[in-house]
Parts: structure tokens; C-alpha cells; sequence
């Protein structure tokens, strides 16, 4: 029987160079058929753009070029956008060689094993026992030429796995115990110098090894044995003890968003979380996730972008990974103001972009305690750098040394520098964060540091408003849903982030310089300028965020775009003129004399209480009030008095004394010399308010935007 033609006289086999059917089974002839003579063009395409066609397709235009031009042309004839059809083509080609690279990366980690020998002790495959040795469940033995198998390890004993640090390149491996009756291989992770060394190898008995000091030595020899024999064979996988990017050599490998949570820029690449010690482990626990991100969004995400101050801490926690990217400076977000305001709550939501912030899981929560030493917050920085911080309720620290030491690492990005033991220095431990804290007081004020204040955006009050019934139903609504959702808007930002990368920085990179070149020249000082330049950071971010989840776009362009969001920034902004809380501290003074104005000689009369209780002198001529009772109550507020005081005598806010005097000799009470501060006019007009509040700029400098030249990221 002739074959049936298309076109009346070139079979259809020749027309597409081989037999459809042998390569690739009948469903390609069909949709050649359907070309040749449907007129029904949305099934065509309905076909042509399932994912097995396109495999099909590519599978074509691989092995039989030929062919796929006919199908080619067969669509234009039909009017098919062919230019839509070969981008999906080349889309599902991608994505399956993404699925297969992540297959592959998978059937690694999960450590086929094979019997060797015809023994039934399972190695990975490819490895064997070592010349002269023996091993099987139960038992690990050394064969003496006379005497045959010496027991040295009632276990069978493997290396399993090495693991290679790509940041200190230093190497930990698995080791492997098969008990007699055993399923499975009992297993620990130890530092590769654990097992070269007869004396460390005896502690990992702490974890049921069957070593001790008799046969530390045998082993050691058996494993060095092992290794030597079967090191290409051993499978290895790369490490981080930190999550956030992943960085070898200057490559980017990839983000871990979680200690089990890879997303790869490159396929093929895979890098796994270990932790240094259990401390570690515990950190990075809460980076977990569950539930669903739409419902994510819409249930936590466009509700709290109605609240300009809470949605600060959102943008912050999916701003951080682009630090790297934009080369934008580490800051802080503080949520300051009494309790049972919505601070925690801002947090949770900010925490729950990336992980589990169920209060009553504390032990694998997002959020950290204040409660902390030094070296536990440089640690939790370093191991969580590229993620967020987040550290709630200020008041909970030990110190205020610890959170000055905290803000000083976050702030510079790296931790103090410290000799070593052995001489030298010790690596100081480097962090990429923002980070997001509350408190019932400024964060600032922990720390005399007045730079510190132009990295902290202070976020004053409620974070939602009036605290009412309808606020509280409101956040507990969000808390619930933070609960049942979390850990997914994270993970699938930066996998569109990984997606658009290569393609997409630069653009990044001139938008972000572009915001803040606006921002910074709005600013009347440095310091209003650097707080002015993470506005353009995070709005930068927020619209990056709002490409990658298109549900949210709306939501943060309205609020990036809304009065009450310039408003807050206004307020946080007018921070940076007093670095040093001078003018808070001075208000505060003037309500603290008002309130005592009993004790001033001048106002009421002071004879019927004793000269020890006596404040100074309020009349006609100025308000002078006693050293001592000034610096008592500046230490009370938390305030370093010297500090503060050498900054209202750079303000003018003190009248200065005559010849090596400070300040002016004053008459109380008849007596004559006292020291007191005397308050000028301009100090005067601050702490008792009477006209309208002086901004006090120090630093008339604007930022300018910095004219370097561009360059990628990793």
C-alpha cells in the first residue's frame, strides 16, 4: 500500500528526513496530520505547548533538524506564533535540565550503596575494604598472615561521606557504624582530624562508637586505610556553616534559606548546612517552612502592607539577600514603645518571610532573645548572614555593653578584631544582615556611639495604629495566619531572584542608585542623607519583591506611594540632627525641673525642705540648676552625662563660664559659688518648649552618590 502524501506527492516520512513514528512514536505524526489539515488553530496550540510536545519538539530539533523545520514551517503556514512556541521550547528544555541536574544532586545525597566482596556490609558505591581487612555487620577486622581476622571493632566500620567547607575549605567526614542485626548505618559527622588522631577519635564514643583507648589506634590505621583506597569513590558534598549566599572562590554557588532549604543559581550545584556545633544547629532551626505562599500573601502580606511602620520590618526581612547584591551597608529597624503595642507582632511577620515563628516553639523559632552574651550574637550574626536578625525585647539583655557590642558588629558588618591564643589574630567574624529589634527604649540609647543613629530607622509606637479592639482582632488575625503560614515568601522570592539574576543586576543596581541619588539630595545633612539612601534600598527591594510575587505588586506600590509612608520616613529621618539625644535629653530635663520647680530658688520658696534637696535657681535673670542633680538624673535616664553635656555646650544651650571656668559661678540662697549649668536662651527655649523646636543640624555635608563603577556582585 502507497503511504499517504500531504501534499500530493512527497510522502509525509520523507518530508520530515526520517520516520516520525520510529523516533519519536506516533503522537508527533498526529500533530503533523492536524497541521496539514485542521483549521482549528486553538487546539493546535493547545497541543503544541503541552509539556510532552514540547520534549518532543526539542527532541526533533536535536536528532532531526530536518524534520523540526518542516513542523516549523507547517506552523507558520497555520499562523501559530512560532517565536512564543520556540521560547516554551526553550523554557521546558531548561527547566528539564534543572530537574535532572536536582535529581542527580539528589541520588548523591542519598548515598546509594552496593555490596562489595560478597559481603553484605554496604559501602558507597564504589568503595571497598581496604587489603587487609575485613568487614560485615558486626565487625570490623585486620587479617594477621598467621594468626587470620583480628577483631579491632565489634561494628562495621565505613567512611561514608566527606564533607568540604567552601568558605574555611576545611573537610569533616562521615563515619559509618553497622552493629550485629543493625537496618542501617549509625552514623556521625566529625572533622577530618578526628579520625587521623588516636587520642580525639575515643570522643566521638560519646556518640555509641564502639572506640575506646585499646582500639584507637587500630582504627585510626583502618580508616586511613580506607580513605587512601577509595578517596575518588567516597562520595563528597560541599558545606557552609552559615546560611545566606554561598560564595566559593568568588563564584556564587547558590542561597541556603534554611539549613535543608537549597536554592541553586547554577544546576548541579548543592551545598549543605553543618553546623560547626549543636549551638549552631539549634540557630538555624527555625528557618523551616509550611503552609502555602499564596495564601501567605494574602493573609499576612497585602494586610500588613495597610500599616507603613510594620510593613518597614517586612520589606527589611526580604531586603536582606539583596544587601550583597546592591552593595548597600547593613542597618538596623527598631521597634520602639511600650508593651502590647503590635511590636512582636511586626516581627513575626517579618520573620515568618523566611521561618517559623510560633511563640509557643521556641526552641525552633526565626526570632532570638536579647538575652544573649556577646559572643552568642556575634555567633547567631555570622551563622544567619544574609538572612535577617531578629532579636526581641531589648530590655531582656544583660547589658547595655551587650547591645552596644551587637549594633557595633551589625552596624560595621564585622566583629572586633582579637588575638589568638597561639599569637596572631583571630578571624573576626564578618555579617551580612538587617537587623529588626524591639524594645521598650530606643536601641540608640544603649550606646554613646551618635554614627550608630544614622543606621538605626526607629520606629516609634504601634505599629498598627490605634490600640483598640478592632487593632487586636486584626493582629491576632495576622498572628494566626503567620502560624499556619511561614517559610515560603522567602524561598520563593529569591528563587525568582536566582532566575533573574545574571540578566537583571545591573538594572537593579541603576535603580537602586538612581532612588537614592533623589533621596540623598533631599537631605539637608550626611546623616539625614545615609538614613535617606536605606528608604531607596528598601523601596528598591519592595518592588523587586512585588515582580517575583505579581499578587503583591499592588499592594507595595500603593504604600511605597502613600502620604503616611513619607510621613514615617519624615519622622525617622529627623533622628540623624541629634545623634546623641541631646535634645530629648534636654526636653526631658525641662519636664524634670518643671515638675520640681518647688526646689528653685525664685519660684516657690524652698527654706521649708533641707539645702541637700535644693536644684538650683529659676528667676528673671535664668535657670541655673546644680551639677549634681543634673548628672543624677541624665545616669537615671540612661544618658552618659559628660556626653551629653559637652553636646549642649557645642549646641550653646549652656552659658559658659569666665577665664578657665566651664561654667558661671551663681549666688543660691546667699551663698556664693555654686556650680551649677546655666541654661541660655536657646536651652531654655528646648527644655521648656516655648517657641517651636529647633532642628540642630551639625553636619551640613549632603551625600553624594557614589560614582564607582558598577561591578557584579560575586
Amino acid at each position: 500500500m502507497e503511504e499517504k502524501t500531504t501534499n500530493g506527492s512527497i510522502p509525509q516520512s520523507e518530508q520530515l528526513g526520517k520516520p516520525i513514528e520510529g523516533l519519536f512514536g506516533g503522537k508527533l505524526a498526529d500533530v503533523y496530520e492536524m497541521l496539514q489539515t485542521t483549521t482549528d488553530n486553538a487546539a493546535l496550540i493547545e497541543i503544541l505547548f503541552v509539556p510532552e510536545t514540547l520534549d518532543t519538539l526539542n527532541e526533533l530539533e536535536a536528532d532531526n533538524p530536518g524534520g523540526y523545520m518542516q513542523i516549523r514551517l507547517a506552523c507558520q503556514s497555520k499562523k501559530i506564533p512560532v517565536g512564543k512556541l520556540e521560547a516554551a521550547m526553550a523554557a521546558r528544555k531548561k527547566a528539564v535540565e534543572r530537574a535532572q541536574a536536582e535529581e542527580a544532586a539528589k541520588q548523591r545525597r542519598q548515598q546509594f550503596y552496593t555490596v562489595q566482596g560478597g559481603m553484605d556490609l554496604p559501602l558507597p558505591a564504589g568503595c571497598a575494604i581496604p587489603a587487609g581487612y575485613h568487614a560485615e555487620p558486626g565487625k570490623t577486622a585486620k587479617i594477621d598472615p598467621e594468626m587470620g581476622p583480628i577483631t579491632i571493632a565489634p561494628a562495621g566500620l565505613a567512611i561514608l561521606e566527606r564533607f568540604c567547607d567552601i568558605d574555611t575549605e576545611r573537610t569533616h567526614v562521615q563515619i559509618g557504624a553497622w552493629f550485629p542485626g543493625a537496618k542501617a548505618w549509625h552514623t556521625v559527622d566529625v572533622p577530618r582530624q578526628t579520625i587521623a588522631n588516636t587520642t580525639q577519635i575515643v570522643g566521638i564514643a560519646d556518640f555509641d562508637f564502639p572506640i575506646n583507648t585499646l582500639n584507637a589506634k587500630s582504627v585510626v590505621e583502618y580508616l586511613a586505610q580506607f580513605e587512601t583506597k577509595n578517596r575518588q569513590a567516597i562520595p563528597t558534598q560541599q558545606t557552609s556553616g552559615h546560611l545566606g549566599w554561598q560564595v566559593s572562590h568568588g563564584r556564587a554557588l547558590g542561597f541556603l534559606a534554611g539549613p535543608k532549604t537549597w536554592i541553586g543559581l547554577t544546576p548541579g550545584e548543592d551545598v549543605r548546612f553543618l553546623p560547626t556545633n549543636p549551638g549552631d544547629g539549634q540557630v538555624v532551626e527555625g528557618f523551616t517552612s509550611a503552609g502555602d505562599v499564596d495564601a501567605w500573601i494574602h493573609e499576612v502580606g497585602l494586610p500588613i502592607l495597610c500599616y507603613p511602620k510594620a510593613a518597614v520590618g517586612l520589606l527589611a526581612s526580604f531586603a536582606v539577600p539583596l544587601l550583597k547584591v546592591l552593595h548597600h551597608p547593613n542597618f538596623v529597624v527598631d521597634y520602639a514603645g511600650l508593651t502590647s503595642q503590635g511590636k512582636t507582632t511586626a516581627q513575626r511577620v517579618a520573620g515568618g518571610v523566611w521561618g517559623n515563628v510560633d511563640e509557643s516553639e521556641p526552641e525552633r523559632n526565626v526570632i532570638q532573645s536579647w538575652n544573649v552574651t556577646q559572643v552568642g550574637a556575634s555567633e547567631m550574626g555570622r551563622i544567619l548572614s544574609g538572612l535577617p536578625l531578629i532579636m526581641d525585647d531589648s530590655k531582656t539583655a544583660r547589658n547595655a555593653q551587650s547591645v552596644a557590642e551587637t549594633l557595633y558588629l551589625v552596624t560595621n558588618g564585622k566583629g572586633r578584631s582579637k588575638g589568638a591564643k597561639d599569637g596572631g589574630m583571630k578571624a573576626a567574624p564578618t555579617v551580612k544582615t538587617i537587623l529588626i529589634s524591639s524594645g521598650e527604649k530606643p536601641i540608640t540609647r544603649f550606646t554613646q556611639d551618635g554614627g550608630i543613629r544614622t543606621r538605626v530607622l526607629l520606629v516609634e509606637g504601634s505599629p498598627f495604629g490605634a490600640v483598640d479592639d478592632a487593632s487586636r482582632q486584626m493582629v491576632q488575625a495576622l498572628m494566626n495566619a503567620c502560624v499556619d503560614h511561614y517559610g515560603v515568601a522567602g524561598p520563593a522570592f529569591m528563587k525568582w531572584v536566582m532566575d533573574h539574576l545574571a540578566d537583571g543586576w545591573k538594572g537593579w543596581t541603576q535603580d537602586y542608585r538612581a532612588a537614592k541619588e533623589r533621596y540623598t539630595r533631599q537631605a539637608k545633612t550626611a546623616g539625614k542623607g545615609r538614613l535617606m539612601a536605606h528608604r531607596a534600598f528598601l523601596e528598591t527591594a519592595g518592588t523587586l519583591v512585588g515582580q517575583a510575587l505579581p499578587d503583591m505588586a499592588s499592594g507595595i506600590q500603593t504604600l511605597l506611594q502613600s502620604p503616611d509612608w513619607d510621613a514615617l520616613w519624615t519622622d525617622m529621618t529627623a533622628q540623624a540632627g541629634d545623634p546623641l539625644d541631646a535634645q530629648l535629653a534636654m526636653e526631658q530635663l525641662g519636664s524634670w525641673m518643671q515638675a520640681h520647680i518647688e526646689l528653685f530658688e525664685g519660684q516657690r520658696s524652698p527654706e521649708s525642705f533641707a539645702p541637700s534637696e535644693w536644684l538650683g535657681k529659676w528667676d528673671d535673670k535664668g535657670i541655673a540648676v546644680f551639677h549634681h542633680a543634673v548628672d543624677r538624673q541624665l545616669q537615671e535616664w540612661g544618658y552618659d552625662p559628660q556626653a551629653i553635656v559637652a553636646q549642649w555646650r557645642a549646641k550653646g544651650w549652656l552659658r559658659l563660664g569666665e577665664g578657665r571656668y566651664l561654667n558661671p559661678k551663681i549666688t543660691i540662697m546667699g551663698q556664693r559659688g555654686h556650680n551649677a549649668y546655666v541654661l541660655s536662651d536657646a536651652g531654655k527655649t528646648i527644655a521648656l518648649a516655648s517657641s517651636e523646636s529647633t532642628t540642630w543640624d551639625d553636619d551640613a555635608e549632603v551625600v553624594r552618590q557614589d560614582q564607582e563603577d558598577m561591578a557584579y556582585p560575586f
